[in-house]
């Protein structure tokens, strides 16, 4: 029976048919349990569904879906989004189409979009994307603040930086400030802003469902560098938050260590607590792989491929 088998011989087999490194696969089952892992690790083969947002401030949603309709796609509303439409069938690539370069929608993970909706920007505020590269973060922030106010855009890499100003340009925005330099240097600015959102850089190991090289390729080592990179981008985010401010800390990584232990550390070294998401996702670990974490990071999310159709996506929604 599988329940009577060695878990470790278990994960070597797993491991082995879908194709990723046997210490992922462990970990898996210790998050997920043995059928939660198998379930996952199937779901990471079948891949997912492409995504849009629509930019509502150029184009009447229902207008674009008719005009994309005529030319062959099908959509259908991502329900748990506010603009997000799921790419059922599609004739060509969804980026090839007149409505795309005239900005009329951005092509887009529902998570994505999700940890926008969670930082809930308003008009006339000013908001920071500590990693704003390429722009769909960027973009919905502005188009949430309905643009008005000012987005803050920040990218360390020139190269980075063009593909930003591209997609802000296609899109039609005006109140994004890009700024190109290290997302840990912003406090050096004397700034503070009413939202941060920092989707940051990781070892996209929630993303094993779109890129299969980040099956063999991503160590224990790459998870803890990062994991220390994390606390210290989001602890430059609490130093330029304002009093009462919010900061959003997603990524698309599944491993605790670049989520939870984030925000744990700063939550136990600085003044700021965590808030309910309120919305629908599995709620963050407070007991995992040996760690044990606060029991407010139940009120963080994680998103996956087997339960919700996207990638491997975590959002923390944290109140200084």
């Amino acid at each position: 029976m599988v329940e009577d088998m060695d878990l470790k011989s278990m994960a070597s087999e797993l491991a082995k048919k879908y194709g990723f490194l046997e210490y992922m696969v462990e970990r898996y089952i210790a998050m997920f349990g043995l059928k939660g892992a198998i379930s996952f690790l199937e779901s990471c083969n079948k891949g997912v569904k492409k995504a849009i947002r629509v930019n509502n401030l150029k184009i009447d949603e229902r207008k674009l879906i008719e005009r994309l309709r005529k030319k062959g796609f099908k959509l259908k509303r991502v329900p748990w989004v506010k603009h997000g439409y799921w790419v059922e069938e599609m004739p060509f690539s969804i980026g090839a189409t007149t409505e795309y370069l005239l900005g009329y929608y951005y092509i887009q993970s529902p998570a994505s979009m999700l940890a926008v909706e969670v930082l809930d920007p308003r008009p006339g505020e000013t908001v920071v994307d500590m990693a704003a590269s390429p722009g769909g973060k960027t973009t919905y922030l502005s188009q949430l603040m309905e643009d008005e106010g000012v987005v803050v855009a920040v990218d360390a890499s020139r190269e980075r930086m063009r593909s930003l100003r591209s997609h802000i340009s296609r899109m039609g925005f005006t109140n994004v400030l890009c700024i190109r330099m290290r997302a840990e240097d912003l406090p050096k600015l004397g700034l503070r802003f009413d939202r941060v959102l920092l989707d940051a850089p990781c070892t996209g190991e929630g993303l094993v469902v779109v890129d299969k090289t980040r099956r063999m390729s991503r160590s224990l080592d790459d998870v803890m560098k990062l994991s220390n990179k994390q606390k210290r981008l989001l602890e430059a985010a609490v130093n330029i938050i304002k009093a009462g401010g919010i900061i959003v800390y997603s990524t698309c990584s599944i491993a605790p260590e670049e989520n939870e232990l984030v925000v744990d550390y700063v939550v136990r070294e600085y003044d700021v607590k965590v808030e309910k998401v309120g919305v629908k996702g599995e709620p963050g670990f407070v007991k995992v792989l040996g760690y044990e974490f606060s029991e407010d990071l139940r009120k963080a999310i994680r998103l996956y491929p087997h339960t919700h159709g996207t990638e491997g996506f975590f959002i923390c929604r944290l109140r200084a």
